[in-house]
């Protein structure tokens, strides 16, 4: 079986607490489980995420929209050009959100690499202080 090292994540260990209030373990018992984040899932995700929004800036939505005389009809270009406008709004708002959650990502690999890293070193500590 493969480290959470080797699958290019971090295994906190049972850093984990979950209150169960339910269940085979009785009423408001602690049970303490493994905790294991899959750094590269979750860099694959942010990397996905901005590769969407890449290609969404490369072919924008008004690039639908053409002159009213290609339509043939006045009102089919009229409502060609509100929905146009009107998905616009709404794909840009998803390309906000799309980067806020791709910078979150982002933000937890972070985070739990400098958790590992200051796990590791306080262990280490600890395994010297013991040989001491």
């Amino acid at each position: 079986m493969r480290s959470a090292q080797d699958r290019g994540g971090i295994n906190l260990g049972t850093s984990q607490w979950r209150w169960d209030t339910v269940g085979r373990h009785g009423e408001g018992e602690m049970i303490l489980g493994e905790f294991y984040v899959d750094l590269d899932a979750l860099q694959d995700a942010a990397s996905g995420i901005n590769t969407t929004l890449d290609a969404m800036a490369t072919k924008k939505v008004s690039d639908i929209d053409a002159p009213k005389d290609a339509f043939g009809h006045d009102e089919l270009a009229t409502a060609v050009l509100d929905f146009c406008d009107r998905w616009n709004i709404g794909v840009e708002n998803l390309a906000k959100d799309g980067a806020e959650v791709s910078d979150r990502l982002n933000q937890c690999v972070k985070r739990y690499q400098a958790a590992e890293v200051a796990n590791q070193t306080n262990l280490n500590r600890a395994i010297q202080n013991e040989g001491s």
